[in-house]
């Protein structure tokens, strides 16, 4: 549980930390990022239950394996999530950092 909480706080620092560099939302950014980290477990878990349903049926049942084991199994999931989304928040606000606009209006295509 403390690893949980450690590892939440981290994203939600990181994802803090990106905004304010980028003058974003701080707190926004790093609610989102969090979120980010859940809907990736989530959708890890629909995996690998689906997979396992699917394919490994006939030498288990799904319903003996620990709900424990699989929130475990689909951390990696959340992180690949999470990693992703932030990756994709850094690549865009860099490219609009990098356009810079000539503000003089007596320069022909000053806005280009």
């Amino acid at each position: 549980m403390i690893i949980g909480l450690f590892l939440i706080w981290s994203i939600g620092r990181a994802f803090f930390k990106l905004a304010k560099e980028r003058e974003k939302n701080k707190w926004l950014f790093a609610v989102l990022g969090v979120l980010s980290y859940y809907v990736g477990t989530v959708v890890g878990a629909f995996i690998i239950f689906v997979v396992s349903d699917l394919f490994l049926s006939s030498y288990y049942n799904i319903e003996s394996v620990d709900e424990n084991l699989i929130g475990l199994i689909a951390i990696p999931f959340g992180v690949l999530a999470c990693w992703g989304f932030y990756r994709i928040l850094e690549k865009n606000w860099k490219t609009n950092d990098d356009e810079t606009y000539i503000k003089d209006d007596t320069i022909l295509d000053a806005n280009l």
